[in-house]
């Protein structure tokens, strides 16, 4: 049994009072909600998840690179923790692609059937110029995910962009 399961009144209120100011967009005050949470239950991966979606919409990546070191150190098996950590290191102070790529590569070996773990190697791979495994990458997320939405979104991304000006 998680933690989370074992979360009492009042944490369970606030963790989804959070989730819900998330979906509506207010980090804030989902912030807010996620401060109230007993001390002890702050660190656990479903609290710190929603403290990442709050710190990378204000753009906090050396923060949201703590957070999801935690998270993936803990609950290995999240896939999201992984994917996560990885666009946070790209972002953060003294990361990039170069030191995000392989923690996708890690996950990729614990997650071989996760379709965007294979999307986001297809970008770093773009963007380093790396385009022949770019484009196995996004073929192989295409076989493993919803292909219609997975070409609608490749169309978009900036991060593919050289496949597309390649062609």
């Amino acid at each position: 049994m998680t933690k989370l399961a074992q979360l009492q009144h009042p944490d369970t209120m606030h963790f989804k009072a959070g989730v819900g100011w998330i979906q509506l967009e207010d980090y804030d005050s989902a912030n807010d909600e996620l401060e109230k949470i007993r001390a002890e239950w702050r660190a656990h991966p479903d609290v710190l998840e929603l403290r990442w979606l709050i710190y990378s919409h204000r753009e906090q990546w050396d923060a949201c690179l703590d957070i999801t070191s935690a998270i993936v150190k803990m609950a290995p098996d999240r896939v999201w923790g992984w994917v996560h950590k990885a666009y946070a290191q790209r972002r953060a102070t003294g990361g990039g692609i170069e030191k995000a790529k392989p923690l996708l590569e890690e996950a990729a070996k614990l997650f071989p059937d996760h379709d965007m773990i294979q999307y986001n190697l297809a970008c770093y791979c773009a963007q380093l110029g790396q385009l022949e495994a770019a484009k196995e990458y996004l073929g192989k997320s295409y076989e493993l995910g919803d292909a219609k939405q997975i070409k609608l979104r490749a169309l978009d991304d900036d991060d593919l962009k050289p496949l597309w000006d390649g062609d």
